[in-house]
Formats: structure tokens, C-alpha cells, sequence
């Protein structure tokens, strides 16, 4: 798989408010730890969105009024995403699809899988705690590679969760750090220190993608900086949950071409 790991993961940071249902940092194991795993009043508020039209109850976000549970593809659903390399490259048509209760790294998570997510299969799989409304948890992420059928290509994770709470109001910026590993073909690689940003710019927003075109979209800018530094736009959809994300000007991106079904 031609995409690089460090513009993916990003990208899979970002979208993983990335990416179901379920999943927590501690359970009991169901599957082997080298692979992608297996599934066991009237008025308005102040930011312009009617309160007859919010949703209410626990969970609805403050600026957008989207409540999580609804944000988020129940498990059963797949989409297609067009995922286009760091640098350049032919883009791939990738399947999107969830697995609860997945065993790694410590702890019992719920996977999004992108193509594969398995060894001998391009794809990769980001490992997930939503259990918090708007608060997103992710250990980290695996890449398979269709030329390496006994493991991951490559990983990246924290000793613990990287910790994202979005909900905020539009203009704020959430920040974190982290030490981030990477292993490739089982090795320990690299241990770096990792800085975070990420603030919501609009929840007004439309953007067109390959499944067509959206309105009333979170639109929000991540960027990370390190040993390298990246920016990305994002795009995501009371909905249809993450539509876009423009990684550049390095070249890479991804793009919803078939809706969650």
C-alpha cells in the first residue's frame, strides 16, 4: 500500500470524532493482536441553529446541535471512500466497514477498517473509544499491506489514548500531546513527540464529494507538528458522518464516494 502512515493516521485522527457504536479502553479479548481483528422550545441558540429543530437530551453537541449517537454509522453499514497517496499515486476505491469488541494493544476497541484490515490485504484499521459523547479516544492504527501476509506493515499508537474533546464552539481550538510509536514489520522504528491542534471553523458548512454534494456541515482544520509538520481540512455530516478530509499541500486525501448504507 503506497499511502504513508503518518498523512493516513492524521487523517484518521481528524475523522475519528473518526469514525459506530461501543468500544472501551479495557474488556476482554476476542482476537489476535497482529491483525485487524474480528466483529463479536422555540427561538435559536446563539450559534444560529433553531432550537425546534435540535435534538435534545445527553450528547448534542453544544455548537451544532448534532446529537453523537446520531453522528456516528450504525455497525452493520459500509461506505466507500476514495483515498488518494501522500504524494501523488493512483487513488484507491477503499470499503469502510466496523468491528466491535476488537482486542489490541491492551485493551478492547472499537475498529474502523478501511479496505482489508488484515494481513495479505490493502487497509488499515483505526482503534477507537466513543463511549464519551464528543469526546473521541484513539489508541492508535494498523497498515496492511496486500504484500505482507503475516502482520501489519506498519503501526502507530500512545501508551495511552489520545484524548480529542470536540465539542466546542466555532473558532475554538483543542490541543494534545503525545508520545507516538511506530513499529514496521513488528519493530519498534521510532518513539516521537507529537502536538495536536484541531479548531472547528464552521457547522454551516457544504462541501461536494465524489457521492454528491452536502450541506449543514462541521467544517474543521488539524494539524500536527513534530519531526513534520501536516495540515488538514475536514469535512464531516450530521449523516454521513466524515465526507472529506484535504490533506494539503502534501497531496493526500480522502473523499466519501459511496454514502453509509
Amino acid at each position: 500500500m503506497t499511502i504513508r502512515m503518518k498523512s493516513v493516521f492524521v487523517v484518521m485522527v481528524l475523522l475519528a470524532v473518526l469514525p459506530g457504536c461501543g468500544g472501551s479502553s479495557s474488556g476482554d479479548a476476542t482476537d489476535d493482536d497482529t491483525t485487524g481483528g474480528s466483529e463479536d422550545s422555540t427561538g435559536t441558540t446563539e450559534d444560529g441553529v433553531s432550537q425546534e429543530d435540535t435534538p435534545s437530551g445527553a450528547g448534542v453537541h453544544s455548537a451544532w446541535g448534532v446529537a453523537w449517537d446520531d453522528f456516528w454509522p450504525d455497525t452493520a453499514l459500509t461506505a466507500t471512500y476514495v483515498i488518494s497517496p501522500l504524494g501523488g499515486g493512483t487513488p484507491m476505491e477503499l470499503v469502510a466497514t466496523w468491528k466491535e469488541n476488537v482486542e489490541w494493544r491492551g485493551g478492547t476497541w472499537l475498529v474502523l477498517a478501511i479496505g482489508g484490515a488484515e494481513p495479505g490485504q490493502d487497509g488499515m484499521a483505526v482503534y477507537i473509544d466513543r463511549s464519551e459523547p464528543w469526546v473521541a479516544k484513539i489508541k492508535g492504527a494498523a497498515l496492511f499491506s496486500k504484500d505482507k501476509a503475516d502482520g501489519p506493515s506498519m503501526e502507530e499508537w500512545w501508551d495511552e489514548p489520545l484524548v480529542v474533546d470536540f465539542d466546542m464552539a466555532v473558532g475554538e481550538t483543542v490541543t494534545a500531546d503525545a508520545k507516538q510509536h511506530t513499529t514496521m514489520d513488528g519493530a519498534d522504528v521510532a518513539l516521537e513527540d507529537m502536538h495536536y491542534e484541531l479548531t472547528i471553523e464552521k457547522v454551516d458548512g457544504s462541501v461536494t464529494v465524489a457521492a454528491g454534494e452536502f450541506t449543514d456541515c462541521m467544517v474543521l482544520k488539524g494539524k500536527l507538528s513534530g519531526p513534520f509538520d501536516l495540515e488538514a481540512g475536514i469535512w464531516l455530516h450530521p449523516e454521513q458522518f466524515g465526507l472529506k478530509i484535504d490533506d494539503s499541500p502534501m497531496g493526500a486525501g480522502i473523499e466519501l464516494k459511496e454514502a453509509w448504507h
